[in-house]
């Protein structure tokens, strides 16, 4: 694994460049046909339209929750960050992900080997425990 680390008094380097982060996400589902998923309630982030403002959509919820279990590392390590920015302070959120089985692939990432994806995978689980109203997901 790549030391990301730096010199000393450096700032620690991403895992992954922004660029290609951003590029790796939108390759995804670039051009896959309406109606590719089994469950017909998703839709591509990207159609193979362009997109309007130049800007694809966020995935959904269980696009999302799909992507921690993609090949891609830096998908995995976005995605689940991603869940964590979603989930912070929105007890909705938090129960759409446990009744979408969400919680189950993070915790596999909890074993992941690059720091990143474990990092990201452990603070959406953190923000998916807190609050009262949240005691299944714990």
């Amino acid at each position: 694994a790549p030391d990301n680390r730096g010199s000393p008094g450096e700032p620690e380097q991403p895992y992954y460049p922004e660029e290609d982060a951003i590029r790796r996400m939108e390759a995804l589902n670039v051009n896959a046909p309406p109606g590719a998923y089994s469950d017909g309630r998703r839709t591509p982030s990207n159609d193979g339209r362009p997109p309007i403002g130049g800007y694809i959509r966020p995935p959904d919820l269980q696009e999302l929750i799909d992507f921690l279990s993609n090949n891609d590392d830096s998908v995995k390590a976005n995605a689940a960050a991603y869940l964590q920015h979603l989930s912070y302070n929105d007890d909705g959120i938090k129960a759409k992900t446990r009744g979408l089985n969400g919680i189950a692939p993070l915790i596999a990432l909890l074993s992941h080997d690059l720091v990143e994806v474990h990092k990201n995978a452990c603070g959406a689980l953190q923000n998916l425990s807190f609050g009262r109203s949240n005691d299944e997901n714990k």
